[in-house]
């Protein structure tokens, strides 16, 4: 594909989506506090120092009850959606049992090397405040271990041709350069909505002919990946030409839009699934200004995984649940802030006199302030706390929660709560959130998919050894020829949550209240030891044995 079609099809999928791209950089300042964009801290400081304020001046206060309700969702899904693992697709096939069993100890080695579990926490963080999360996985031969050097040919200047010893034949090689060689790793990309693109025509982001992700990278970082890469110095020129445009850069720590510097590109990387025109799917990496590389992709796989939090009709894109939140949190902050004006301006009690009535100082006692006056006695106003619009700010913040569905999370547990009502609030908040705990989990199977495909393609025995250990060496080609056929990805059970040890040992007691008399000992103990929290070597010491 040619640069002037990326760049007409970047142009088209920015513009299409650029009204929900500003929805989701705003998430983010929501998110964070930050919902008044338009202060500073001469604002701020006047607002300490004044000692009287006009009734001109616009007091601001921010209740972020959106933090808490996000942070609420992000642990209930966490607990409903704790991972995934691989099992055999036949339990009674020994073929399939052994697949399960080394393809799923790549994929705890892949766990544990990368510390996916928080890669997945931020996953679902962008998932939950963004709306969309998106993860590429892809096979870095530039990652891993380093495993040598690879030395450099010598080069005749007059002809520019390798050295060739005239004894042995081979190229000379020259001693002081050499090439660090690495093993290679399986790397996990984390992408901001607002960085992905879609196709214009799409009706369904799984549906989308292609996903473009935008990045910005250093210049001398690209230029030194370029030098290997034929025609290098042509693009190198190239891609300085293209550095030399401006980019408006989103910065959540700053709340606010910074213009790129000069030693940055922007990176566009267009991804095309496997389709008629490209059987096995087709890749483009460039900048504005030119094409860096570009072919079919390994195996065909694609690499861009994403989930949404909430679907809307006619759209392919996602929303948070930020869309549903803000107009209450709007009222939130109108009534906070006009509780603060009230309290500033009129909050003060006031004497009132009487035209003609006189106020002087009167004698001070310890702990006494005395006034004299003559004429009509003095009144005292009360002044104002802003109570008249408390209730109606705590009607919104009851009916925001309820809206969001976290209303119960709130709640406090009754004096008599057993183990069973808690059991059963347990599985009602389960309820609430499955929906999105499934899609975020479906989200989870698709990257261990995909990257035990990277795996089979690229990985050596050198990749592969230290995850399944040098016992399984004679077994590395039945995990080469696996198939998903032979093995399934599937949610990880809950295995140390409360409702689960909870759930545990009602249905183990309740079985030891009616049937325990009519077990032997060793069944007694048996079913002792399975409790989560009954196993206990000083009390039950002879029946565990």
């Amino acid at each position: 594909m040619k640069l002037a079609d990326l760049n007409k099809l970047y142009v088209e999928a920015d513009s299409i989506d650029s009204s929900l791209f500003s929805e989701m950089r705003s998430n983010v300042l929501l998110v964070v506090g930050d919902h008044y964009t338009k202060k500073g801290s001469r604002f701020w400081k006047r607002l300490r120092d004044e000692k009287n304020i006009s009734t001109e001046t616009k007091i601001r206060v921010t209740k972020n009850h959106i933090q808490k309700i996000t942070k609420t969702l992000i642990n209930n899904i966490s607990t409903y959606a704790p991972g995934v693992t691989v099992s055999a697709k036949n339990e009674q096939e020994l073929q399939d049992q052994k697949a399960a069993e080394l393809n799923k100890s790549v994929w705890q080695d892949l766990k544990h090397r990368h510390k996916l579990n928080k890669r997945f926490r931020e996953h679902l963080e962008d998932y939950v405040n963004i709306g969309e999360t998106y993860c590429k996985v892809f096979f870095d031969p530039s990652a891993g271990e380093m495993v040598g050097f690879e030395q450099v040919p010598a080069i005749d200047l007059a002809t520019g041709q390798p050295l060739v010893d005239p004894v042995t034949g081979e190229p000379v090689m020259q001693d002081d350069e050499s090439k660090p060689v690495f093993s290679g790793d399986i790397m996990f990309e984390r992408y901001f909505g607002f960085n992905v693109l879609r196709a214009p025509e799409a009706s369904n982001l799984d549906e989308s002919r292609f996903i473009c992700l935008r990045k910005m990278v250093a210049v001398d970082d690209l230029k030194r990946m370029m030098k290997s890469m034929p025609d290098a110095e042509d693009k190198i020129d190239k891609i300085s030409q293209g550095a030399d445009e401006t980019y408006h850069i989103f910065d959540g720590a700053s709340s606010s839009f910074k213009q790129s510097s000069k030693d940055q590109v922007m990176l566009r990387e267009f991804y095309f699934k496997p389709c008629i025109e490209y059987p096995e799917g087709y890749f483009c990496i460039s900048t504005n200004s030119v094409k860096l590389w570009d072919g079919a992709l390994p195996g065909g796989v694609f690499p861009i995984l994403h989930a949404g939090f909430d679907s809307v009709p006619t759209s392919p894109r996602y929303r948070s649940i930020i869309k549903q939140l803000r107009p209450y949190q709007v009222e939130i902050n109108r009534c906070a802030s006009s509780i603060a004006t009230t309290q500033s301006t009129i909050g003060e009690d006031k004497l009132l006199i009487q035209s003609g009535t006189k106020v002087a100082p009167g004698g001070q006692l310890p702990g006494l302030r005395a006034i004299q006056y003559q004429g009509a006695p003095p009144q005292i106003l009360s002044g104002r706390s802003g109570e008249q619009y408390l209730s109606y700010m705590q009607a919104q913040i009851a009916e925001m929660y309820s809206v969001a569905n976290v209303g119960e999370d709130l709640e406090k547990p009754g004096a008599q709560l057993d183990a069973y009502t808690l059991l059963h609030q347990s599985l009602r908040n389960k309820k609430n959130f499955s929906w999105h705990a499934l899609k975020f989990e479906q989200f989870l199977i698709d990257v261990c998919e995909v990257s035990l495909k990277i795996a089979k393609i690229y990985y050596t025995d050198a990749n592969i050894i230290p995850a399944v250990s040098r016992n399984e060496v004679v077994n590395i080609a039945e995990f080469k020829n696996s198939t998903p056929l032979n093995y399934q990805v599937m949610v990880e059970p809950q295995t140390d949550d409360a409702e689960s040890k909870i759930g545990k040992m009602l249905a183990i007691s309740q079985v030891l209240q009616y049937a325990g008399k009519n077990l032997d000992k060793d069944d007694i103990g048996r079913m002792i030891r399975a409790m989560p929290y009954g196993n206990r070597e000083e009390a039950f010491q002879e029946m565990t044995l």
